[in-house]
């Protein structure tokens, strides 16, 4: 019996406490644009959140995490993170069907009662282009699998994506994209 309420115990903290982390590499011959991450609440469909657009180079890649809670969705990481955000205010928050706040800055998002509600949704991108208009532009939601491939053999790119849950030996729940040339 002992056993089994430590096992409860140990799932529950590690479903209801999993920090996310979001990981994204470019590893094609090309640039690319990540135009926005998207948010999905654990329930119901607001509020919601979209942003955070930044580029990366060929051999780049960037984490979305937050280490300073187990709970929160990392709307911001490290100062020391490259490549460095484009903007500070560039989340929008979506409350309603009708309501919206516009240039949320991840701290304040982070600070605010949604952080703990909030999920990976999906992203925004485009290969082939950092700024200007989209080159190979396509837009990636998290599928209920755990793993896939995404190919676009007119373009040469294929996508990676893999997902980690959160164990007992690593409470982190990570989302893993790769982008490599075909």
């Amino acid at each position: 019996m002992k056993k089994l309420i430590l096992t409860l115990a140990l799932v529950t903290f590690v479903t209801c406490f999993s920090q996310k982390k979001i990981t994204i590499t470019n590893l094609t011959s090309a640039a690319m644009k990540i135009y926005g991450i998207r948010t999905k609440p654990t329930t119901g469909t607001y509020p919601y959140c979209y942003g955070y657009s930044f580029g990366l180079y060929s051999g780049q890649s960037y984490s979305l995490v937050n280490n300073l809670s187990t709970s929160k969705f990392p709307f911001y990481s490290s100062p020391t993170s490259l490549p460095p955000i484009i903007s500070n205010l560039n989340w929008k928050r979506t409350n309603s069907a009708t309501s919206s706040l516009n240039n949320q800055t991840g701290l304040s998002l982070w600070n605010s009662t949604i952080a703990t509600t909030q999920n990976f949704s999906f992203i925004d991108f485009s290969i082939g282009i950092i700024n200007g208009l989209p080159g190979s532009f396509g837009t990636f939601a998290i599928p209920t699998v755990n793993s896939t491939t995404i190919q676009n053999t007119a373009a040469g790119w294929e996508m990676l994506y893999d997902y980690y849950p959160p164990t007992a030996v690593n409470p982190i729940a990570e989302y893993v994209i790769t982008f490599v040339d075909l």
